[in-house]
């Protein structure tokens, strides 16, 4: 863990020495929020498998070379941006203290529909374990603070992990149909068989 620097720095840092990068902390944040920035405003136009690093770069008006101190391919950045806001929702589930399935649930659908061009855009590129291993920690604070599990059970662990594969599953289906359903509809539906 890196201490005695800004929070908004740690994913950068993380991310430069898990590809054996450079990282200079007000140049890289920068660059990073025009190349987050522009992915998402060419994903608006392109299909993700469509848009090249050369319309990243170019969209974001810094060079490839500054690009590539940062990542090694194009899914590093909704990779970073899906881990941020996978933190940004834990955060709130405790500033908000949900304490209720129906809840919880309802949150992390609201937060799939505000967040569903990036999520399309991680299906498509076939990042489905980066969506799934966020989904196993959202229910292991399910299975924490909301049913107060028994984390070293073996048990919860199964259980973790069977109802984020459920709820990845129900999540790209509703995504994959234009999200007709309400967020709370969604959320009454996954919560039926939960324990």
């Amino acid at each position: 863990m890196y201490t005695g620097e800004p929070e908004k720095f740690f994913w950068l840092r993380w991310a430069a020495d898990l590809h054996g990068k450079e990282f200079h902390t007000e140049e890289a944040y920068s660059d990073q929020r025009m190349y987050l920035h522009s992915t998402s405003l060419l994903m608006e136009q392109k299909p993700y498998e469509e848009i090249t690093i050369t319309d990243i770069t170019k969209k974001a008006g810094v060079s490839r070379m500054s690009y590539y101190r940062l990542y090694d391919s194009k899914d590093d950045i909704l990779e970073q941006k899906f881990r941020e806001i996978y933190e940004e929702g834990m955060e709130q589930m405790r500033e908000k203290q949900i304490v209720d399935k129906y809840q919880f649930a309802v949150f992390l659908f609201y937060t799939a529909r505000d967040n569903h061009v990036l999520i399309e855009a991680l299906l498509h590129a076939r990042i489905h374990d980066l969506v799934q291993k966020n989904l196993i920690q959202y229910c292991s604070y399910l299975a924490e603070h909301i049913f107060r599990l028994d984390m070293k059970s073996q048990k919860t662990d199964y259980w973790i992990h069977m109802q984020s594969g459920k709820f990845s599953m129900l999540l790209s289906r509703w995504i994959e149909k234009g999200m007709p359903e309400s967020p709370e509809e969604m959320a009454s539906f996954f919560i039926k068989d939960i324990v």
